[in-house]
């Protein structure tokens, strides 16, 4: 009996073939190598290196007080990085419940304020 979220055998890669994977890559790169090495010239100039030195510079200035206060990475409040922070006044965070269902032993309907014991 094949469970709902169950993938279906045709789903799965064949084991041979996962197995193999190292070896195609091994080979893959290999061949790159061999088809490029001919086209890569000896007297060629070395290209400028653009990385950055790593950790502090003397140069380096603090990080301003705004984009340290401001700066988030989730986009729940949209796509611009100040976003979170311009909407995050209008967030309703009261009363908040999450739903838990499907494959679970306990389904449930669970309130941010009793689960973290919140009045």
């Amino acid at each position: 009996m094949r469970l709902r979220n169950e993938p279906r055998a045709s789903d799965i890669t064949p084991e041979t073939l996962y197995h193999d994977r190292r070896r195609f890559l091994t080979t893959l790169g290999a061949t790159v190598v061999a088809l490029t090495a001919p086209l890569i010239r000896a007297d060629a100039p070395a290209l400028p290196s653009t990385a950055k030195p790593y950790g502090l510079q003397p140069n380096d200035h603090p990080t301003p007080w705004e984009d340290v206060t401001t700066y988030n990475n989730f986009y729940e409040s949209g796509t611009e990085k100040s976003d979170p922070s311009d909407y995050s006044a209008t967030l309703k965070s009261k009363p908040w419940t999450v739903r838990v269902e499907d494959l679970v032993d306990k389904p449930g309907e669970f309130h941010l304020e009793e689960f973290l014991n919140i009045r």
